[in-house]
């Protein structure tokens, strides 16, 4: 709770979202931040707040060299520190991303002897299980806003299962699965695999 209120009093924060355990972890170490309670522990409708009127506010006017959002990381020195993101810095990096997924889409067509319009309307919706945090580039950008931007779906996995990232894979139709070797070897090693 601390260290997440240290992160809160850097970055100036003035709401926060976050599930049940986190938020009581804040309230623990005396955060006045307001909050919201999402996820299956939390009515997602609920906000314990005393400066309320704060998120009333008008939105300014946004640059694109402006900080859209400071992913914390204690890498370097020990103490947790943000490192702040433009929002230019973002919108390249899904660029990035969209743009190597057009070059897979175009060797695929090739391959296939195929448009890559008619590729990709005969693939289902996309559909991205994310395994990475969202206060790391892997799982925000290239992931979550890339797939948010696309209109594909998201399927957020909370603590790492190899079985039950191999539920979700079938149960939800995942097409697009970012990971590290160890979790690939997970899956490829459990007993559910050749299911």
């Amino acid at each position: 709770g601390e260290q997440m209120l240290e992160a809160l009093q850097d970055g100036d924060a003035v709401l926060v979202i976050g599930d049940m355990q986190r938020i009581a972890a804040l309230k623990g170490a005396e955060s006045i931040v307001p909050a919201i309670i999402v996820g299956k522990d939390g009515d997602d409708s609920f906000v314990y707040a005393t400066r309320k009127g704060q998120l009333e506010a008008e939105l300014p006017d946004i640059e694109s060299e402006d900080i859209a959002c400071m992913f914390f990381t204690s890498g370097t020195t020990g103490r947790v520190k943000a490192a702040a993101l433009t929002h230019r810095n973002l919108v390249t990096g899904m660029t990035n991303t969209r743009m190597s997924m057009a070059a897979i889409f175009q060797r695929m067509a090739a391959a296939y002897g195929m448009d890559v319009e008619k590729l990709r309307a005969s693939l289902p919706q996309s559909s991205s299980l994310l395994v990475f945090p969202l206060f790391h580039t892997s799982g925000c950008s290239a992931i979550f806003l890339t797939a948010f931007a696309s209109g594909g779906k998201i399927v957020m996995i909370d603590r790492w299962s190899g079985e039950h990232a191999l539920e979700l894979i079938e149960s939800e139709k995942i097409t697009a699965f970012g990971a590290v070797p160890t979790m690939l070897w997970d899956l490829v090693n459990s007993p559910a695999y050749g299911k």
